[in-house]
């Protein structure tokens, strides 16, 4: 039997990753296994300071600058990552990310190689994984999901920290004010820091969980003390025991894939509740959570459970679908019944026209109410499920949890 030395393997891969190295041109930089305008441009705010505004823009500029620099383009792949993940393409390639991508477009498959970590954070970032469904968070929002990535499409929104996939909870009559949020503040703005204390991320395989003490959106002036650096909202009056981060925490779990449903994902919301809320507020509003997608997300739908078909948005209290006009990327929301709130929960759904394609978001959120109960501390828990594919595989998902989870 003929019998190769490790010299020659050795020999054998470099000879093979020369080759691919060579005919770096036989592959497109701007795949969509590899570049997501939206991704690209909300994690990297110094490609609109070039004046990009349109996603070929956009392209334009990740095939000219954001490719060498080592700049994450996907919600699904790193090329840092990629390279630091495998010691022989380390030697191969070293800093040289343009080689790295252009190998992982030939020989991902073949060699069943990942794009991205699912156990530990890189560069501040995390992802659970499974199913072909990729969600994302990132230290820049609070730990808050930043990126849910399918068939190689970007949904989330994540161009300030008042978007993404997050917890949030306000009260109805001062809505923005006592608002803890779990990305950040207003004046976090685009930044990449929060006022968010992220308390830990776990994550592994396809189970995502964080602990946060959120910033208030806007931070309520207090009656004495050290004053924030950001303005405050004019209609936040001055109260006892408020700054610019809430005292309690917020924490999530995320599982993707549940009660046997490949495209489903299970958000179970933790909020604790304490402190010197405002007595006269009738209701606190807790988002569990609320979802900001891409501008491509514009058609909306009520999923109605009797004949299991996407009708036009018109039910608050029915599952919700937010989906691309071509109904090739859907994403539904379901919320059992019979949970832990003083008014039924809704769903709510809306579009923000942005100055550009970047800032453009549709939203939908699921709400709970409870009515502020003193000082005490108090936690509320609350489960939703979510479907991702197409609107066919969407509306077929939420009946299938819905049977599921019945209440």
């Amino acid at each position: 039997m003929l019998k190769i030395s490790r010299y020659m393997m050795v020999f054998v891969l470099w000879i093979a990753l020369f080759i691919s190295e060579s005919h770096v041109e036989a592959v497109d930089f701007a795949s969509p296994e590899v570049f997501d305008p939206v991704f690209y441009s909300n994690n990297h705010h110094e490609v609109m300071s070039h004046g990009v505004s349109t996603p070929e823009a956009a392209k334009q500029h990740w095939l000219a600058h954001g490719i060498d620099a080592g700049w994450q383009g996907s919600g699904q792949f790193h090329s840092k990552e990629y390279i630091a993940r495998y010691p022989d393409l380390q030697k191969a390639f070293g800093n040289n990310y343009r080689a790295a991508i252009q190998h992982y477009l030939t020989f991902h498959s073949s060699e069943h190689r990942d794009g991205l970590s699912t156990i530990q954070d890189f560069e501040g970032r995390w992802t659970a994984l499974n199913h072909g469904i990729y969600i994302g968070s990132s230290t820049r929002t609070g730990g808050a999901v930043d990126s849910l990535t399918w068939n190689n499409k970007e949904f989330i929104n994540s161009w300030d920290h008042g978007r993404q996939m997050q917890m949030a909870c306000n009260t109805n009559k001062y809505t923005e004010c006592y608002n803890p949020t779990e990305a950040g503040g207003v004046c976090d703005a685009a930044s990449p820091t929060t006022h968010t204390h992220i308390d830990w991320v776990h994550v592994h395989g396809n189970v995502m969980e964080s602990q946060v003490h959120p910033a208030f959106w806007k931070p309520v002036k207090p009656t004495s003390g050290t004053q924030h650096d950001c303005n405050y909202g004019r209609l936040c009056p001055a109260h006892h025991g408020y700054r610019s981060t809430y005292d309690y925490p917020f924490h999530k779990k995320i599982t993707i894939g549940t009660h046997g449903i490949n495209n489903c994902f299970e958000f179970v919301s933790n909020f604790t509740i304490g402190g010197n809320w405002p007595q006269d507020d009738l209701f606190i509003q807790m988002e569990s959570p609320a979802v900001y997608l891409t501008y491509e997300f514009s058609e909306q739908f009520t999923f109605n459970p009797t004949t299991r078909l996407a009708e036009n948005y018109h039910a608050r209290h029915l599952p919700v679908i937010r989906s691309t006009p071509d109904h090739n990327h859907a994403l539904g929301a379901y919320t059992p019944p019979g949970q832990d709130t003083d008014k039924h929960e809704n769903y709510n759904s809306r579009f923000f026209k942005g100055s550009h394609f970047a800032g453009t978001t549709s939203k939908f959120n699921i709400v709970f109410y409870k009515r502020p109960h003193g000082t005490g501390v108090r936690q509320y828990v609350y489960r939703t499920y979510f479907c991702v594919g197409t609107l066919n595989d969407v509306t077929s998902c939420l009946h299938n949890i819905m049977t599921a989870v019945p209440k």
